[in-house]
């Protein structure tokens, strides 16, 4: 994992805008000191962007993602500075030339608050989409988009789920990786996450996938009662986990694969959803048996 630090270039940077001149400046020439003054502010007025710093995180997978099976294929790569997120790319390397029929794997992204944008969904037919960035490249087919977490701290574990819910083909997933572009937190590089966060966080659940019990993670910024459900790939409600008043600071809950009833669930994808109020928030859990 690395960083590199953009020094020509930042989000969103106008390209070198060009300014007339009639060569009438000339060194020496009267005047000339004021105008070339005046060329350079301009130039600086235009020209220099606001510096941000780039981060690329790679993950190599290489998996076969399972054919017509929403249980699919998950990675997770860990962000591990604290930045303000201007601008945030996906590069996902699944199928090549042998494999060309990769437009039917649908792949889904979330951060570590939990918020979820679908990259690849039913779309258009794509042939052959090894070596394609998100949204740079290619636009995002939704729900959601990557401007979703322009503004959010990039700090934690990014989720990248890939699904064939069609049979007949089969894909593999190689490699994906995370470019984002943003000013760093002053006060939390290096440092311990706060006791206290500053917003209500899902931060997704440990282990993923799991095959018994898994540990859902959050974060409630105030005393509030917060609502923890889990939810299967149809919506149907499966069971409430918690729903309760939590104290300030980070939390975890326990869910032990098991129903309403206590009935152990079925392998396959199971959506948790997180609600204090108006606010809601969402991550996904595979099952694995």
């Amino acid at each position: 994992m690395r960083y590199i630090l953009i020094i020509d270039g930042g989000v969103g940077s106008p390209d070198p805008t060009p300014i007339a001149y009639d060569g009438s400046c000339r060194v020496g020439s009267p005047g000339s000191t004021v105008r070339y003054l005046l060329i350079i502010a301009l130039l600086f007025l235009f020209v220099s962007p606001a510096l941000a710093e780039r981060y690329e995180y790679y993950a190599e997978v290489n998996q076969v993602i399972p054919d017509f099976d929403s249980v699919g294929v998950t990675d997770t790569i860990f962000i591990p500075v604290h930045a303000v997120i201007e601008d945030i790319n996906f590069f996902v390397g699944i199928g090549d030339m042998p494999e060309p029929w990769a437009e039917e794997i649908w792949v889904d992204v979330f951060s570590p608050a939990g918020g979820a944008v679908r990259l690849n969904g039913i779309a258009l037919p794509r042939i052959h989409w090894f070596l394609v960035w998100y949204d740079t490249e290619r636009e995002v087919d939704g729900p959601g988009h990557l401007s979703d977490y322009e503004g959010l701290d990039c700090y934690g574990p990014w989720i990248m789920h890939a699904f064939d819910l069609f049979p007949n083909y089969i894909s593999t997933w190689h490699t994906w990786r995370i470019e984002v572009y943003g000013q760093p937190i002053t006060g939390l590089n290096g440092q311990e996450k706060p006791d206290i966060p500053t917003d209500f966080t899902l931060d997704g659940n440990y282990p993923n996938p799991f095959n018994s019990a898994t540990t859902v993670k959050l974060g409630v910024p105030q005393t509030a009662n917060v609502t923890i459900t889990i939810f299967d790939i149809l919506g149907r409600k499966v069971r409430t986990v918690a729903d309760r008043e939590f104290g300030p600071g980070y939390h975890r809950v326990l869910w032990d694969g098991n129903d309403g009833s206590y009935r152990a669930v079925s392998s396959g994808i199971y959506l948790i959803r997180m609600q204090s109020g108006d606010r809601v928030f969402h991550s996904r859990a595979v099952l694995l048996k």
